[in-house]
């Protein structure tokens, strides 16, 4: 067995879960993984099957039903809380209180594990705070008090929090459950930059499919009944895995384009000609409408045409100028 003497968190034979009436409950057994240094880890899973139970064990806040969690090869409970909050960041879904802190105190809340028995920051916590306050681009709420920020901007002010906390580990359960996609992006391009500039170790659970697979060194699937799975998000497409992981009895998985596809109905198939941008846009719109690529004999046979920055679409003798009144003239479609 190769030994990982460089992973920030090691996790061994670890069960979570919950007691009811003194009997242990697991959701998740034998888990046996490494969070290493500059990796963004994504947990992906559906509601209830154990993933905020899992990051709340790892971070300390609950113990494990069996197994063990270490950090920096001690176990987590050896730790005393201060000890632990320089180590670990931590950002839940739920809101804490502090509704009238200003945005500027709530981020310098994170160095309180560093500062004195009178809670004084010093130059060197002062510089932190500015710096998550800057990487978080949250300058603009920093007079705001607590309880008067959007949801969107009560997360970004937490996650600045966190990294002024400058821990090893920083641990988000669903950083992004109430950002526009603007500011869902920038989440995860900053958990990057973190991982990649600062070598922190990020493991995050989310339930955004797309940004896990495009910004995740690694991914960690949980379903019901089930072993976690863990790998790079490409071998686990290849392998089959994803596609597992991911099954519904309502719809299906890309594996070429990692995207999911919308269930279709028998005997309705298209064949695209014309090479340009509009192919692939067109092949998404049809694919949702129920469509499955064909061939020579397909059921529609679409022509796309460009002329400059304009796009036709040419099915027998008719044309149209846009895919919505494609649509329409399709047979069943819902708008016909």
């Amino acid at each position: 067995m190769i030994v990982n003497n460089k992973a920030v968190m090691k996790l061994r034979h670890l069960s979570v879960g919950y007691f009811v009436k003194g009997h242990p409950t697991p959701l998740l057994k034998d888990i046996n993984l490494d969070i290493n240094p500059g990796e963004v880890v994504c947990l992906l899973g559906q509601n209830g099957v154990g993933k905020s139970t899992l990051l709340r064990t790892i971070a300390g806040l609950q113990p494990p039903l069996s197994g063990e969690v270490l950090l920096v090869n001690q176990p987590v409970q050896a730790y005393s809380i201060q000890e632990l909050a320089t180590k670990v960041s931590l950002v839940l879904t739920e809101k804490v209180g502090g509704g009238n802190l200003s945005v500027e105190e709530l981020v310098a809340l994170g160095r309180h594990p560093y500062t004195n028995w009178l809670g004084l920051l010093s130059k060197e916590d002062r510089a932190a705070v500015n710096e998550a306050v800057a990487l978080t681009k949250i300058n603009y709420l920093l007079n705001k008090k607590v309880g008067e920020l959007s949801d969107g901007q009560y997360q970004k002010a937490m996650i600045a929090r966190a990294v002024a906390q400058d821990g090893d580990l920083m641990i988000l359960d669903e950083p992004t459950a109430f950002l526009d996609l603007n500011n869902s992006v920038e989440i995860f391009m900053l958990l990057r930059q973190l991982a990649l500039e600062k070598e922190k170790a990020i493991v995050v659970s989310t339930h955004d499919f797309h940004l896990a697979m495009e910004f995740a060194d690694r991914l960690w699937l949980t379903n019901f009944n089930s072993p976690l799975v863990e790998g790079l998000p490409e071998d686990l497409a290849l392998n089959g895995q994803l596609e597992e992981s991911l099954y519904h009895e309502g719809f299906g998985f890309d594996l070429l384009n990692g995207r999911v596809l919308l269930p279709t109905k028998e005997g309705k198939t298209f064949s695209l000609f014309g090479n340009s941008q509009a192919h692939n846009w067109t092949k998404r719109a049809l694919e949702r409408h129920g469509y499955l690529p064909g061939d020579a004999n397909a059921t529609i046979k679409l022509t796309i045409e460009t002329e400059g920055n304009a796009t036709s679409w040419v099915v027998a003798d008719q044309r149209f100028l846009s895919l919505e009144s494609l649509l329409n003239f399709l047979p069943g479609h819902k708008g016909k």
